[in-house]
């Protein structure tokens, strides 16, 4: 575990105030999360979860996903689960166990997915469990 299991994490008050779009304020916030160590440390990671904050174009968008991080990372903490090795059946587990409306359900889903897709593009995981499996249809042809 991460060490950084802390429901103050999830207070909005210092989640809303502690992030703008200033770039010393994206770093700040980022280095708050309790991410994963990958070997060569934590940096990795927090330099590519900056690098995702900062390439989301709308300020309300970049607090929505971070909040939605921060519900995801704290979950994985509490339950001992390594981000990083989290699979599709984890990430469904997460999202079961939350309440609100499905649109937020959905955006959490997708900002977590979001997240990933960079981790992946960098190389730090080999699949992204928050995507759903592509599922083919069967060939008419083929009965």
């Amino acid at each position: 575990m991460c060490g950084y299991a802390r429901l103050e994490l999830l207070d909005n008050h210092r989640y809303h105030t502690g992030m703008t779009d200033q770039p010393s304020h994206i770093v700040a916030a980022v280095a708050t999360l309790p991410l994963p160590d990958t070997g060569g440390g934590q940096d990795q990671v927090r330099e590519v979860t900056v690098e995702w904050l900062r390439s989301l174009r709308s300020a309300s968008t970049r607090r929505a996903y971070h909040h939605d991080l921060v519900v995801w990372l704290w979950w994985c903490d509490r339950t001992g689960l390594d981000p990083l090795a989290a699979d599709r059946a984890d990430v469904d587990l997460w999202i079961a166990g939350l309440t609100g409306a499905s649109t937020t359900l959905a955006r959490r889903r997708y900002a977590v997915a979001s997240w990933y897709d960079h981790l992946g593009a960098a190389g730090l995981i080999a699949m992204n469990p928050a995507r759903p499996a592509f599922r083919t249809r069967p060939n008419q042809n083929d009965s």
